[in-house]
């Protein structure tokens, strides 16, 4: 929730709309053309000219009836003024909060395709270069790269939208700075990409740990608010240099700690922190996805984190679980089936010669045919061995199991 200063805006509104309303008394009535203003001591008249030239005198308003009219316009004015400026600035809020989950989203797509996260863009690129809105590398815990900042193994820059297709205007909130993003290095090379190896600290307004375990975040996003203190314009330039003694100073003094609170205060003393930031501590593409869980990837080679798992080479997937079938043909023998697949049982051929042993309905080829002895059309399983033959593709067993919000 954010806590307006909402008494010093409307008295700043008021006074603003009482000064308006002064100003458009007098210049309506200046500018008339066919009519003039005349004070004395008692009253406000108007004075007109008639068709022949002559004034004529019109008795108007009294000086108190002026001021209450003003008054009142003023008081309305500045309450207009009030709710504009909050509607104004909750609008602004909105729409960073926006930006900020749609890159969020962004780049745990990225993270699920490539395999690790994007590395930060350099701050300091103006837009419709080259450069602007790009991952300074691939190779994100090596080297050092203008318009990033590196510290304590974090990479500290601008959103890479391009890097991770989105538009430019993503990469500044709705008070026109740059979003800053600071990543774990290795968490942005292909080769070394650990989903437990996050190296950012997030805290609360009181210095505990916003996110569990203290110091995992993957990567942090950071709105430096109304003020844009510590922030970079949307051309690159240096902003309003990063404040000593505010809440929010933590979130652009260059370290790997940042502050994220709910409780934020447009104060402007220690208290002060009007940043909008997202953390995250665990993908949303792993979180869900626990030791031993096998998946099928549309890649050349296996992410980072991940080996192939050769048992499954060849073979299709069977459910474990206990199986059963029967089936009774009428005229017939009737018969059932059921076997146990464990997790990690293989079985089943590429391929099966069937003998004549294994047959249990023959025929007698006709005369001329070229073709002797009695064979099976159709299998089935003979009254003394009900197991059907093994008919059944390479497999091997694993669990299906739905993923379900646990509900509290």
């Amino acid at each position: 929730m954010f806590t307006e200063n909402s008494q010093a805006i409307f008295i700043s509104a008021f006074l603003a709309g009482l000064v308006a309303g002064f100003l458009l008394f007098y210049l309506l009535s200046a500018i008339s053309a066919r009519f003039r203003i005349s004070m004395d001591s008692k009253w406000l008249h108007w004075w007109r000219e008639d068709g022949r030239g002559r004034r004529r005198t019109d008795r108007g308003f009294t000086l108190i009836e002026v001021a209450l009219v003003v008054l009142i316009g003023g008081i309305l004015l500045g309450a207009a003024s009030s709710g504009l400026l909050i509607y104004v600035k909750q609008t602004a809020i909105k729409t960073t909060e926006h930006r900020l989950a749609a890159v969020d989203e962004a780049i745990q797509q990225f993270l699920s395709l490539n395999g690790r996260l994007p590395c930060a863009a350099p701050l300091t690129e103006p837009p419709d270069t080259a450069a602007f809105g790009r991952e300074v590398t691939d190779q994100c815990d090596t080297g050092s790269f203008p318009g990033t900042q590196s510290t304590g193994g974090v990479r500290i820059g601008a959103v890479p939208v391009r890097t991770i297709n989105l538009p430019d205007d993503y990469a500044i909130d709705a008070w026109g700075n740059r979003l800053t993003y600071a990543v774990t290095e290795i968490l942005a090379s292909p080769n070394t990409y650990d989903p437990d190896m996050g190296a950012i600290s997030v805290e609360d307004s009181n210095g505990n740990s916003a996110i569990t375990p203290a110091g995992s975040a993957h990567y942090v996003l950071v709105s430096h608010g109304v003020d844009g203190n510590g922030a970079y314009t949307v051309q690159g330039v240096q902003g309003p240099t990063c404040p000593g003694a505010t809440l929010d100073a933590e979130n652009c003094n260059g370290n790997n700690t940042f502050r994220r609170s709910g409780l934020r205060s447009d104060t402007g003393d220690a208290a002060h922190f009007d940043d909008l930031v997202t953390a995250r501590a665990v993908s949303a593409f792993g979180e869900a996805m626990p030791p031993g869980a096998v998946m099928a990837f549309n890649l050349v080679a296996c992410p980072p984190g991940w080996v192939e798992f050769t048992p499954a080479v060849g073979r299709f997937i069977a459910g474990a679980g206990d199986y059963t079938e029967s089936y009774n043909p009428g005229g017939r023998p009737a018969w059932s089936f059921s076997q146990t697949y464990a997790l990690g049982d293989t079985g089943g051929y590429a391929t099966w010669r069937v003998d004549d042993a294994e047959l249990g309905l023959s025929f007698t080829a006709p005369e001329g045919t070229g073709f002797s002895g009695s064979y099976e059309i159709a299998h089935r399983p003979s009254a003394t061995d009900p197991l059907p033959m093994e008919n059944r593709p390479p497999y091997i067993a694993l669990l299906y199991w739905p993923h379900r919000k646990v509900s509290s």
